[in-house]
Formats: C-alpha cells, structure tokens, sequence
C-alpha cells in the first residue's frame, strides 16, 4: 500500500512532534510505503531548519529499519502536493492582542482567526489547485472558524477540523482524576472554545453518565481550562508563544493510522454535515448543512457521521446556543468593522 501526506507547518511545535511520532510508529508493516511532502516557505532559513529537522527524523527512520518505506520530500513548489491521502495543516502566524481589533473574546481565538485565515486561504488555494481530492485536516486556531472559511470559499475540498477530539481525550484523563473512571467511550461535541460540552449518551455505562451530570459544569470547565494551564506551564517566559502540542500531534497520528492505513477511529471531529436527517438529529432546525464537531468514523479513504447518539434536551438547548455563538464569530471574522 503506497500513501502520501503532506504536513504543512512542520516546524511548528505540533508538527515536528506529530512527524516524529508518525516515523516512530508502526505503519509500515507488510511493505507499506509512505511518501511524506513538507512544504516550507522560500527563506533559505525555513528550508535549512526543515533540512536539519529531516536528517534528524531519517535517524528514527534507519534505527526502525524503515528506509525503504518512508521518502521525504521538502519543497516549496506546492505542485509536490499532488495526490496526497491527506494533507494537514498546522501552520500559524501569531500576534499581540492589542495589535488587532478589539473582538470580544478573552481567550485569543478570533484574534487567531482573524490574523490566519489568509494564510490558511492561500494554502487552501494551493490544495484546490494540485490536489484537491486529498483530505485537508486542518488543526489551526480556531479551528471551527478555519474550517468554516475554508469551506466557505472552496466548497470541492474536503476538510476537516482537528478539535473536539482532543477535548475528548482530555475528558478521559479528567474523570480518571477526579472519579478513578477508566472511559471507554466518550465525546466532547460542539466547538474547540467556550462552546464545547458533553454528549452524554455517547458515555457507555448508566453509573457514569448519572455521576458526570451531577457533576457536569465542574467537568466541562475544567476540559475548556485544560489547554490553557498545559501552556501556561509550559511558558517560560510572559511573552514566550506556548501551547499544548502533545497531544493535538496525537491526534493527527491517529487520524493518519485511520485514513491512510485503515486503523479504524471513532472520534468527534469538525465536519460538514448535509444529511438532513442527522441535521434534524443534532439540530432541531431545517438548515442546509451544519459545520461542528460531532462524532466520526474514519477508516480506509472514508469519513461517516454518526447519528446513534440521541441529545439530551438541555444538550439541544446548549448546542442552539452554540451554533449562534458560531455565526456571530464567523460574521465578525469576515466582517470586523
């Protein structure tokens, strides 16, 4: 089986974490063969660094007896891009608030937004060119918001956003702490920001669900803060850029193992849902699609939404709150005056 990913923002905390750990893993089992395309930019300074990062990979690569299935190729000729299983994309620019407008919004995200979303444009503009059959897995804040953009100006890719996965795996380790549960299945659904909550029929065991409502606004304030005391933390500094990037690159690997190679992964991902009956499912309304993050089936080349899960009524209520949060960001995004 021959693959190909593109990673785009490689030298990134995220990416370099996400690409040792996809040529650290199994993949290549059985003759499987993957070519991995980084795109960097035109400083002779980002194609030194990635060159150095490449060679230092190619180390994990030789001592896995992986050299003949693994080819890197660093280019910045995105005509290098075509017919990849999957492109991700976690490149990033980043400013001082007081820099930008003044958005309503103390945790930084649609001043992200709003100062990448050229850059992701331009990049989704490259992919529609070359390849625009590929998976474009986008993990850039906000990544709702991206997302929505992205789909908004070239609705033929095929995106999808890495968030509310993460903050499910983060309600995993929260629940062990705080109640010693060992979760099999469990979701965050919605958005990656103050509009995330549980959905509470995807927890398998009637003992658990009725002790994470009694316990609900503890929980879901304590996976929204998670992210943000990771990097505070990790900040060395006040004015050092930090963020979490273990487990985000985490997650790429996995969506990787689950496209690419059939490892199959059940997860909450941003998707853009047609289907009017999962619509109805999710949002009592007759709208003609709804991007957010719900759960996923991802295996060989293919994406399913799942609709087995029923909403409570306070989760329906929640969720309507949620989108209108959404749009209300996204019209500020695109219209900030």
């Amino acid at each position: 089986m021959n693959k190909k990913i593109t990673y785009i923002g490689a030298l990134g905390k995220i990416g370099q974490k996400a690409l040792i750990m996809i040529v650290s893993n199994n993949f290549y089992k059985y003759n499987n063969k993957l070519e991995i395309v980084l795109i960097t930019s035109d400083s002779n300074n980002s194609k030194n660094r990635l060159n150095g990062f490449v060679k230092d990979l190619n180390g994990i690569v030789f001592c896995n007896n992986n050299q003949n299935n693994i080819k890197f190729t660093i280019s910045n000729d995105y005509s290098e891009i075509k017919n990849s299983d999957i492109i991700i994309c976690s490149a990033a620019k980043w400013t001082l608030k007081e820099n930008l407008y003044n958005f309503k919004d103390n945790t930084g995200r649609l001043i992200q937004t709003f100062y990448n979303k050229d850059l992701i444009l331009d990049i989704a503009d490259q992919i529609n060119k070359y390849s625009e059959k590929s998976l474009f897995a986008i993990i850039t804040n906000q990544v709702d918001l991206i997302c929505s953009i992205v789909r908004n100006k070239y609705p033929n890719l095929n995106v999808i956003g890495i968030g509310n996965y993460i903050d499910s795996i983060r309600l995993k380790q929260i629940l062990y702490k705080r109640f010693s549960i060992n979760l099999i299945s469990g979701f965050i659904i919605g958005y990656h920001n103050s509009d995330m909550f549980l959905l509470t029929n995807s927890i398998c065991k009637k003992r658990h669900r009725k002790l994470i409502l009694n316990n609900y606004d503890n929980i879901i304030n304590e996976i929204r803060n998670f992210g943000k005391i990771i990097s505070n933390e990790q900040r060395k500094t006040n004015n050092e850029d930090s963020g979490a990037s273990i487990l985000p690159a985490f997650a790429i690997v996995n969506l990787v193992k689950a496209y690419c190679f059939n490892k199959k992964l059940i997860a909450p991902f941003n998707v853009l849902i047609k289907d009017k009956k999962i619509i109805k499912k999710y949002y009592n309304d007759t709208c003609n699609n709804l991007e957010l993050s719900v759960p996923v089936e991802i295996t060989l080349n293919k994406i399913n939404i799942l609709s087995n899960y029923n909403l409570l009524d306070f989760e329906k209520i929640l969720l309507s709150r949620a989108i209108n949060n959404f749009n209300e960001s996204l019209n500020e995004i695109l219209n900030p005056n």
